[in-house]
């Protein structure tokens, strides 16, 4: 018996528009990284793979959408997607680990640092971070802090909570904690108003299924920013270098702003 020929099956147009689009973005991006790190212009984490991370990073790009729910490789700028996924890179992120997402601002992609990201990095720039905490005050809680009226430091003092107390429709508030590995430790706490404006300044302003369903979660995710915002702020990549009156990238040695033709092919939906 003649063995059997495998035929292949042809590919599609969109699914060779879909490759060509990769190639033009993730591809030149991992191309440019690479370049930057034989030159030594870059110097990304000894844990962190960047290929790694554009790969995650585009599959997550195939399932995001804009507000009109329209695919983002479609409505955002290719140059745009390569400077967020180049954002991305030299700030070490990986999409995979919950640390970052990307957001369509009109035609421009944009990336967002998750609070899982913001806690990597906080402990990247400040290696004496052991640990990051959130708890979520409730009605008849008893919460008691003190601040050290020399460094402004703020201290729990008490937090009694019973089960019963747990009601998502009765927050009063939220902290987060700091732990240093010296044992010291900082607070930082926010009131449920303040909260829900800390909500409003997001893309959703707070409307969004996961602040309806889960405040106790977004709650704790808001403090946790609020918290880390001085460690990432105070580093050398918190400075922030504007791209065509939009668009941001840190401006350190690990930055690089990338541009590519206009003529890309863009995927059909």
């Amino acid at each position: 018996m003649e063995p059997q020929q495998v035929t292949k099956q042809p590919v599609t147009q969109q699914a060779a528009k879909l490759r060509t689009f990769q190639e033009a973005t993730v591809g030149k991006v991992l191309n440019q990284v690479t370049e930057m790190q034989q030159a030594g212009a870059i110097d990304l984490p000894a844990d962190y793979s960047a290929a790694n991370a554009l790969k995650a990073a585009w599959f997550t790009l195939l399932a995001t959408e804009d507000k009109n729910k329209k695919p983002v490789i479609e409505s955002c700028t290719p140059e745009s997607i390569c400077n967020a996924l180049l954002e991305m890179v030299t700030q070490g992120l990986n999409p995979a680990k919950k640390q970052c997402a990307f957001i369509a601002y009109g035609n421009a992609l944009t990336l967002s640092v998750e609070y899982f990201g913001k806690i990597a990095l906080a402990k990247r720039y400040n290696p004496k971070i052991e640990q990051v905490t959130a708890n979520v005050i409730y009605e008849k809680d008893v919460f008691k802090y003190e601040i050290n009226p020399i460094t402004g430091i703020k201290k729990v003092i008490e937090h009694s909570q019973v089960l019963e107390n747990i009601d998502p429709d009765k927050i009063k508030g939220a902290y987060a904690t700091i732990i240093f590995t010296d044992g010291s430790s900082a607070m930082e706490p926010m009131t449920m108003a303040q909260i829900k404006k800390d909500w409003g300044q997001g893309a959703t302003s707070g409307s969004s299924p996961a602040h309806k369903n889960f405040p106790d979660q977004m709650a704790m995710k808001s403090v946790i920013n609020r918290i880390l915002k001085p460690y990432i702020n105070a580093s050398d990549d918190s400075e922030l270098l504007p791209i065509n009156g939009t668009e941001q990238v840190p401006r350190t040695a690990n930055s690089k702003v990338i541009d590519i033709e206009s003529e890309v092919v863009q995927s059909e939906q």
